[in-house]
């Protein structure tokens, strides 16, 4: 990864590092070599850094990413968070390479993004644009 985060105590997320993608989350593209706050986030319970993206939760289970994961429900590189529409209840995150999975307060796992070796588990390796849920989990 090349860019970092920290979450405060009061739930907001802060980035640093290589932001040519937006991955940082504070609207620009300019690399941040000091903590910078992520744009219109808060109440934050779980966060995770992935090459050039990341994601957050919120405490109404909300997920957010923003930066270039190329398969943000679709989006291409945003420099602020976009909501993850099609996830609600995620009580938390794993980022990888190109791909995240969430786990939603009902106990099932949610995945998407790059697919590479079958990584997501969903039994293929087509790259999944929208959460597909794993069985088995």
């Amino acid at each position: 990864m090349y860019h970092n985060l920290a979450m405060k105590d009061d739930g907001t997320i802060w980035g640093w590092g290589k932001n040519s993608f937006g991955a940082v989350g504070n609207g620009t593209t300019t690399n941040q070599s000091t903590p910078v706050s992520v744009t219109g986030l808060s109440n934050v319970i779980d966060f995770e850094a992935g090459l050039d993206f990341s994601l957050a939760v919120q405490d109404d289970g909300t997920v957010w990413e923003w930066g270039k994961n190329g398969y943000i429900s679709g989006e291409t590189a945003k420099s602020t968070p976009v909501q993850v529409t099609e996830l609600e209840n995620v009580i938390q995150l794993a980022a990888g390479h190109g791909h995240t999975h969430a786990l939603k307060s009902d106990g099932t796992v949610w995945g998407w993004g790059r697919n590479n070796e079958g990584v997501l588990g969903n039994g293929t390796t087509t790259d999944e644009t929208d959460p597909v849920q794993i069985s088995g989990l």
